[in-house]
């Protein structure tokens, strides 16, 4: 009899253990989230990226300011899927529309829209460059990862930037078109993840006449969020660049101000990008022998999916 009050006494307090092993198993289970990208062959998927950008500019005592609005619409297509989930993809730029205002005195904005026919005036070198990408796709191959393991670009592309000037960097030049393809394809840490969990990415880029530019991504997983009814998984992103000179520069480049961050959401069903929004602010001192240039900018972009071919649209 005693024996059995024993056990009965210490009941609650082994169903008590037993419940709270089971609720952290749960918890556990609930909170490590495997994110990856899911490719399917044939599968089509538009994008939306928009761009806004002002520029001020200190030049001795002549400021002046440029600001740009700009539109891309994108199709991804993935044209197969092999056994590993690495996938062959075609990212097209079907129309670019933007909208630059410059600061020559009594000028006003600079209108360009790839589907017009004929070009406003002062679009021309826009119009070179633009019409050469658009409807001309980049083949990528992509792992489950995000990690482009491959890239071609366009050979019309390329041709169009021979005429650019000479040190024009940014999305004006190979290695910036493959940064800004690379970086939308959002990289995934190889083990699942609690909310809280980082991980980075390093990216160099040539950055004439400066030198090397070293950008530092750093991912956040930040849990689930509902949109429009629907559950995602929200990623907080912070990012850090710096500048690395090379041993022949004639400029030199010295950040005074860096603040860049924005967030990701995920919809980890479909394993592709809802949306994505970045905000960037720079100010940095630029010196060419006794000369220097102050200039501050702030950049927006907000990449949002639009729609797709099949069931996984939001």
């Amino acid at each position: 009899m005693s024996s059995l009050i024993h056990m009965q006494n210490h009941r609650p307090v082994c169903v008590g253990i037993a419940v709270l092993l089971v609720a952290g198993m749960a918890t556990r289970a609930q909170a490590d989230t495997e994110l990856r990208w899911k490719f399917k062959k044939g599968e089509k998927t538009r994008y939306e990226m928009k761009m806004e950008l002002t520029q001020d500019t200190k030049a001795g005592d002549m400021p002046f300011q440029v600001r740009m609005n700009q539109t891309m619409d994108m199709t991804w297509e993935v044209t197969d899927v092999g056994d590993d989930g690495t996938a062959t993809m075609n990212q097209t730029i079907d129309r670019v529309r933007m909208e630059l205002t410059l600061p020559q005195a009594g000028q006003g904005p600079i209108k360009y829209d790839s589907q017009q026919q004929e070009k406003a005036p002062g679009t021309e070198m826009l119009a070179k460059i633009f019409d050469a990408m658009v409807g001309k796709p980049f083949v990528i191959k992509v792992t489950p990862l995000g990690k482009v393991v491959d890239l071609k670009t366009p050979e019309a592309i390329l041709a169009a930037f021979k005429g650019m000037p000479a040190g024009q960097g940014g999305m004006f030049s190979e290695d910036g078109l493959k940064q800004m393809i690379s970086q939308s394809m959002l990289p995934m840490p190889e083990e699942p993840v609690a909310v809280g969990k980082t991980w980075e990415k390093t990216a160099e880029t040539q950055a004439p006449p400066f030198g090397k530019q070293i950008t530092t991504s750093e991912y956040k997983f930040a849990g689930e969020e509902e949109v429009d009814g629907k559950k995602v998984d929200k990623i907080d992103l912070t990012l850090d660049m710096k500048f690395e000179a090379s041993a022949d520069a004639k400029a030199r480049f010295k950040f005074k101000d860096n603040t860049s961050g924005g967030q990701v959401l995920w919809d980890n069903t479909a394993g592709q990008p809802v949306e994505s929004q970045i905000t960037s602010t720079m100010t940095f001192e630029i010196s060419v022998d006794t000369n220097k240039i102050e200039q501050g900018s702030t950049t927006k972009s907000v990449m949002k999916r639009v729609g797709s071919g099949d069931s996984r649209e939001l």
